[in-house]
């Protein structure tokens, strides 16, 4: 097993690229929050109707529609419901996947069970942070004498190119704060076990 810590935490895979939000309940404002202050461009992909559009624009973040999010970003983060991933995918982000883009997933399961069917040409990597958004904020910011999160659970998908290195990035751009973390890599299908066998 490898572990990354604070130290290996750079951005130079991750200078200029565009990652997309999708979503903005716990974990969506809290690593949108974390991705921005750690100086990346970060967009908010919305439904119009959705009652968190006034909380994204109100903390200064561009809001945009789920299509037009994924459009213009490189990197595009799923932090919505499970049920709904299948849906917004096949409507609204697959065809704006041009090779070269990461797909990133907070839960494995719509990828193990094959409810979201990525093409080849983009990587696929899974970045979960064991915890709560609120909590991963607090930590982000120094604003809290617990230990450090557990280190964000790095997940990987198997056979991936790039998408390690900017899994690895992201995940610890998103944890990365002035208290230690560490960062393990593992597989979509062993996330999947450890929760349902938990």
């Amino acid at each position: 097993m490898k572990v990354y810590r604070d130290e290996d935490a750079d951005l130079d895979l991750l200078k200029g690229k565009r990652i997309a939000i999708l979503g903005f309940g716990s974990q969506g404002k809290a690593q949108a929050l974390n991705l921005r202050d750690s100086g990346l461009e970060v967009t908010i992909g919305l439904r119009p109707q959705s009652p968190s559009r006034k909380k994204a624009e109100q903390l200064g973040f561009e809001v945009q529609s789920l299509s037009d999010s994924c459009s213009g970003a490189e990197l595009i983060s799923f932090l919505i419901p499970d049920q709904v991933q299948k849906e917004v995918y096949q409507e609204e982000v697959r065809k704006n996947l041009k090779e070269g883009k990461c797909l990133i997933f907070a839960h494995a399961f719509s990828v193990h069970f094959k409810l979201v069917e990525p093409p080849d040409h983009v990587d696929v990597i899974l970045v979960a942070p064991h915890g709560p958004g609120e909590v991963m904020r607090k930590r982000f910011r120094g604003c809290t004498s617990q230990r450090p999160m557990p280190l964000s659970s790095f997940l990987i998908s198997p056979g991936m190119r790039p998408g390690s290195f900017i899994c690895l990035k992201v995940g610890m751009r998103m944890l990365r704060s002035r208290q230690r973390f560490a960062v393990f890599l593992r597989c979509f299908s062993y996330m999947v076990r450890s929760i349902i066998f938990a």
